[in-house]
């Protein structure tokens, strides 16, 4: 049978509200909307009957500039949008949810902390932490004529992006010493442990650590905490110990491993 959202019985009656008055631009006619406030509204409508134009070119172009825009009034408490569009979060393909949280840079201060080596030697988008035969992406790409690329794993680095050096650099958290690939590669509820106990980080660190939760929280994250990149699909074994490494960073590589 097919599965259903079970509604809460009673739900509260919303408190307070924000009511835009008069809203004409563009294909808006002259309308009144009252959209409550601390609760999820879905506005809906016909292709070009003005969704859009009403969310993020009136009232969150009201909001950000406090003063009515595309409408006669609008009347709200004093609130800040933060506008959520189809955008993509990172500058580049390599991006991922350590880069978009900024927790890459704390792995490496901690990294960098404990081995001497430079901050940009922890990363694999530059030349000094790269693997020199990949370039970083873990796999080689063979372009196929008529046929899309296949991407090979490079036998260099055996898909971990980073070169030998870098991989030989082994920190010691708790009692698990860890590569930076290994690290990157741990489940969200077995890094933040390791972070928030790290001798090498700073207590303004650990604490920005624990924004970890929330790729959890918001769903970037499965139930079992590993983020949901198809393409890491290995378990590591540390001391004889298994833990979940199905990756908080790496990215979609471009190969199956």
């Amino acid at each position: 049978m097919r599965e259903r959202v079970k509604l809460p019985e009673i739900r509260p009656i919303p408190e307070n509200f924000l009511k835009i008055v008069g809203a004409h631009l563009r294909n808006l006619k002259n309308i009144d909307i009252t959209i409550p406030l601390e609760r999820f509204t879905v506005i809906s409508g016909l292709s070009g009957s003005g969704k859009t134009t009403l969310v993020k070119d009136v009232l969150v172009e009201s909001l950000l500039k406090k003063h009515p825009i595309g409408c006669k009034n609008i009347e709200v408490p004093s609130i800040k949008p933060v506008l959520v569009d189809q955008d993509p979060i990172g500058r580049n393909p390599r991006s991922n949810p350590a880069t978009y949280t900024k927790l890459s840079d704390i792995i490496r201060n901690s990294y960098s902390k404990a081995t001497g080596l430079s901050i940009s030697h922890f990363s694999f988008n530059t030349e000094e932490g790269a693997c020199p035969t990949c370039k970083g992406m873990g796999a080689i790409e063979t372009k196929m004529r008529y046929l899309p690329s296949t991407w090979i794993t490079c036998s260099d680095c055996d898909g971990e992006r980073f070169s030998d050096q870098i991989l030989s650099k082994k920190v010691a958290f708790g009692e698990f010493d860890l590569s930076v690939s290994d690290f990157y590669k741990l489940s969200v509820e077995d890094a933040l442990p390791l972070l928030s106990n790290s001798k090498y980080l700073s207590q303004n660190d650990k604490n920005k650590a624990k924004r970890i939760v929330w790729i959890k929280d918001i769903g970037i994250v499965k139930d079992n905490g590993s983020c949901k990149m198809p393409f890491q699909k290995t378990i590591l074994r540390i001391k004889q110990k298994k833990i979940n490494i199905k990756g908080i960073a790496i990215p979609g590589d471009p190969i199956h491993k």
